[in-house]
Order: structure tokens, then C-alpha cells, then sequence
């Protein structure tokens, strides 16, 4: 049972997001609470989404657009204030499917889903998230589900939408963002970039060790190599969090001490949030490593395809939500454990530069075509028909 020393001095609802609830979206390990706690949860969670319903309500809005997976009780309480108005909810995480035999999970699962059909439109980053949902759906709620060039779900309190759109970049504004290009390389060296958050679904310590079985193996490798990562601290509130930056740092300084070789520091750490060296890093790399354990979107990944100028080759996991769009031209690991990160890497480094500008040329216009204001609009077209079939003048988002 988890304790209340655990949940440290924050809210039991931002622990509960932090530490319950993403973990759980992302079919990655839990900790063990008892139904008691889970009420509370919930019930704080519930009253978080209040107070934020009741600053963001204004009567000039006859529409609502809402996103996040942990905002979907606030669409089951704007329903409750007002039964007509427009709401479109996008999940931007996956949709969990690995954790519904856990009862707890599963309740938790319900709560946030029993939010959900009360929007709308429901739009989901990955196909696959869609089918996942409607399965759990059908599974804990009496419905009527159909299928048709788009699915609805629909009962006597429900009528929802459910779309596949998944978001995307701005490729015109990141063309004339501002970027630091990466320091001290030659333009012969090998540049992996690996940019995430502090956070453990991300992977960055299996990237560490993947990159440093290379570094120790590379005299099969005439070129230097240097892994640049850049990590933006995540939840450093919590402990869990503090401990994985801390090893991220530690394994960093420890293999860098003990390199030998004609070049030092091979891995180089960048803790922060400089958006203009990241953008330098992924005009310049090599090879970008997005491994997450799962992962709903990875838009570095998309922000690479766009920027990249060296034919860049991108490796990412089958749980990386790109993946659904950008799969079938990027590399997939078997798995996000190292030994399938080498694997990976020494394949990425054995492609003909042709391939590498094939695969890279097949998602740059992909990326283009289905940017960041198409997704916008997709989003807020069905509401704004909606409202406008309702009487609306006008509306405000």
C-alpha cells in the first residue's frame, strides 16, 4: 500500500497522474494501491478538474476543445453544466492494453473513459489507441457501437464521435526557429542525438548503454562518435523522477571518466531546455534515438524528419505513436531493451547513403502534408459545424 510519505509533500491527484496514472496509460509497471486509496484518487482527481472546468467556463464559448488524458473527468462536468454545448477531447496518450485484468487499473480505466464519452468527438493519436479504447468500451459499458468511416459509440447518455488525428508539427515555423549547431565536431564524425524528457518511458538509460557497447567496440569504427543528449527535467517533484535524472548523470560522468581514446567526452549531457541547441542537434545527427518503452506521439521525431540535413537515420520502438504514420521509413528496435538498440544502431550504421535519403525524403513531406495546422483543424472543424448547426454566432476556443 502506497503511503502517504510516498506521495511526498505534493496533491494525491499529482502524484496519482504522475506515478498511477501515466505508468498505467503507458502499459508500464504500477504501484500497488488499495481500492480505499484508489476513491481518493479519484475524488481529488475530480475535484483538480473542478476547479479548473470553473476558471476556464465563459459564457461567450459555445464550444470546447479539451486534451489531456488526466483533463477527461472535466468533460463529464462540463456535460453536467451544460448538456448541448460542443466538446471535442483528444487523448494524446496511448490508450492502455495490457492492464485491464487488474481491478484497480480497470476501475481507473472507467473513470477516465466514462469522462471521455461524454465529449462529442474523441480524437486518438494512433489508430491502434482507437481500437483499444473501443474495446475496453464495449467490454465495462453498455453501448451501441458502430462502425463505419468513422466509429461511434452511442446510449442513452453517450453520443460520441471517434477519430483518428494524430498531431504533428508546424514545419514552416521550425524551418525559421532559430538553432545552435551541435560544438567541436568534424564533419566526418558520427552524431547520435537522443532528446527526451526526464522520464522513464523514455528510455534514455538504455540509449546510454547501447551507445556506450558501441563506444567500447569502436575500433571497428574509423569515425569518432559522440552521443549528444538533451534532457529537459520532468516531475522533479517527485523522487522516482529525481533518481533516474541523477543516474542519467552519474553513468554520463562515470563513462566519460574512463574513456580512453584521441577525443574526450563522448557522451555529452545537455540538462535543461534549450530548444535552439536541440533544434541545431537534429539539423545535424546521424542517427536519432527515440527507443521509448511507449510512448503516444514522439514529436522530436517528426521535428527531426523536418529539419534533419545529413540523411539522418531515425530508430524508434514499436510503442512510439510516430510510428503508426512514419513506421515503414524509420528503423524499429524489437524492443527498447539494449541489446535490440545495437542491433539496431549497427544497422542503421551499415545503410547506403541512398537509403538513408530515401527513408528520410519518404517522411519529410509526410510530415509537411500532415502538419501541425491540418491536425488543428481536423480538431476544431466538427465542433465549430456542430455549434453552427445548434444556432451559434460565433466561436471561441
Amino acid at each position: 500500500m502506497i503511503s502517504q510519505a510516498q506521495i511526498d509533500s505534493n496533491s494525491t491527484s499529482d502524484w496519482f497522474c504522475a506515478n498511477y496514472l501515466w505508468p498505467l496509460m503507458h502499459d508500464l509497471a504500477l504501484p500497488h494501491i488499495e481500492s480505499v486509496q484508489l476513491s481518493k484518487f479519484l475524488t481529488d482527481l475530480t475535484q483538480e478538474n473542478q476547479k479548473i472546468l470553473e476558471a476556464a467556463l465563459n459564457t461567450a464559448n459555445n464550444a470546447y476543445f479539451i486534451n489531456d488524458f488526466h483533463l477527461a473527468p472535466s468533460v463529464k462536468l462540463l456535460r453536467e453544466y451544460d448538456s448541448s454545448v460542443p466538446i471535442s477531447f483528444f487523448l494524446h496518450t496511448p490508450w492502455a492494453k495490457n492492464q485491464q485484468q487488474d481491478s484497480i487499473a480497470n476501475e481507473t480505466l472507467r473513470y477516465l473513459a466514462s469522462g471521455m464519452l461524454c465529449a462529442d468527438f474523441i480524437n486518438f493519436q494512433t489508430p491502434a489507441d482507437l481500437k483499444s479504447f473501443v474495446a475496453f468500451v464495449a467490454e465495462n459499458f453498455q453501448v451501441r457501437i458502430t462502425h463505419g468511416e468513422a466509429t461511434s459509440i452511442s446510449s442513452e447518455t453517450y453520443s460520441a464521435q471517434l477519430l483518428v488525428n494524430p498531431v504533428s508539427v508546424d514545419a514552416t515555423a521550425l524551418a525559421q526557429l532559430p538553432h545552435k549547431p551541435p560544438s567541436d565536431l568534424r564533419d566526418e564524425d558520427l552524431l547520435f542525438v537522443h532528446i527526451a524528457r526526464s522520464d522513464p518511458a523514455k528510455n534514455t538509460l538504455g540509449v546510454i548503454t547501447a551507445v556506450m557497447h558501441l563506444l567500447k567496440n569502436r575500433s571497428l569504427v574509423s569515425r569518432r562518435i559522440f552521443l549528444d543528449l538533451y534532457i529537459v527535467p520532468s516531475r522533479q517533484d517527485f523522487l522516482a523522477y529525481q533518481e533516474l535524472l541523477r543516474e542519467i548523470q552519474t553513468r554520463v560522468a562515470d563513462f566519460n571518466s574512463g574513456f580512453v581514446s584521441d577525443y574526450h567526452d563522448p557522451i555529452r549531457l545537455h540538462v535543461g531546455n534549450d530548444y535552439a541547441r536541440a533544434l541545431g542537434a537534429l539539423r545535424r545527427f546521424d542517427v536519432l534515438l527515440a527507443p521509448s518503452w511507449a510512448d503516444g506521439m514522439n514529436l522530436v521525431i517528426k521535428e527531426a524528419a523536418v529539419l534533419n540535413v545529413r540523411n539522418g537515420v531515425i530508430i524508434a520502438t514499436p510503442k512510439v505513436g510516430a510510428m503508426a504514420e512514419l513506421g515503414t521509413s524509420c528503423i524499429i528496435a524489437n524492443s527498447p531493451q539494449p541489446d535490440c538498440l545495437i542491433q539496431a544502431i549497427n544497422l542503421a550504421m551499415k545503410l547506403p547513403e541512398n537509403q538513408r535519403q530515401q527513408m528520410l525524403s519518404e517522411i519529410n513531406p509526410l510530415v509537411k502534408s500532415n502538419n501541425l495546422n491540418s491536425w488543428a483543424f481536423e480538431i476544431l472543424q466538427p465542433i465549430i459545424e456542430l455549434a453552427e448547426s445548434k444556432s451559434a454566432s460565433f466561436v471561441r476556443l
